[in-house]
């Protein structure tokens, strides 16, 4: 993939909470596993993240030991087998997958919401500005969701730039929906959005087609387009 030039390295990947919309599925199947056409969501939002300059995601879970972490650890005993019934063109397949960028696994300690889980990362973040992408939505468009956010001018006193499922947070905007986070004594379900005002957020409207993958009717029409 081509490297993008941005000064944001970093993206959140939030793939935990109960997923309680896909049930039975989602038991045994994170919603970011799912399908759509001829790939994973996951493998939809990573290359999002690659093709908008980023160099380290985290995905926030609720196992991290969850097929997440699966889908990208090389398996030496697949590869072998692959190799052996001479399907060359697979391997060669996953280790793109196994390399596309660095990953690392935060865990969620409660499954309480959006804003908690990007709360989850803040011991990770080290003061870097960061992308937030929610694991229920992907984007078909020629620029990614996530880059055409980081272009978007902020205006007055913007804290945080967001559209549909997809976040921009700076070191201080970050700082600020922590501290908020922190004293807020009814965190369930809260939204990023929540912890701030109306001023403080550029909104941005995203081109290209978006796809739903976190609600089980929404997702059985996909079948069906």
């Amino acid at each position: 993939m081509q490297k993008i030039k941005t000064k944001i390295k970093k993206a959140v990947i939030l793939a935990g909470g109960l997923n309680s919309r896909m049930l039975p599925i989602t038991k045994v199947i994170p919603k970011v596993l799912l399908p759509y056409k001829d790939k994973l969501t996951i493998q939809y939002l990573v290359e999002e993240c690659v093709n908008s300059g980023m160099e380290k995601i985290y995905f926030v879970v609720r196992d991290v030991d969850s097929l997440i972490k699966k889908y990208f650890e090389p398996d030496p005993k697949l590869n072998f087998l692959l190799q052996k019934y001479g399907k060359k063109e697979m391997v060669d397949k996953l280790n793109q997958i196994e390399n596309y960028c660095e990953v690392e696994f935060v865990k969620q300690p409660e499954p309480l919401g959006e804003a908690d889980a990007a709360y989850a990362v803040r011991e990770v973040i080290n003061g870097d500005d960061f992308a937030v992408l929610l694991g229920d939505t992907i984007y078909l468009s020629e620029e990614p969701a996530i880059k055409q956010l980081i272009n978007k001018t902020e205006t007055g006193k913007c804290r945080l730039k967001m559209g549909d499922s997809r976040f921009i947070f700076t070191k201080h905007g970050y700082e600020v929906f922590c501290a908020r986070y922190k004293k807020d004594q009814d965190k369930l379900d809260k939204r990023i959005e929540d912890m701030f005002s109306d001023e403080e957020i550029c909104f941005a409207i995203f081109s290209g087609k978006k796809i739903r993958v976190g609600e089980l009717d929404k997702y059985r029409n996909l079948f069906i387009e």
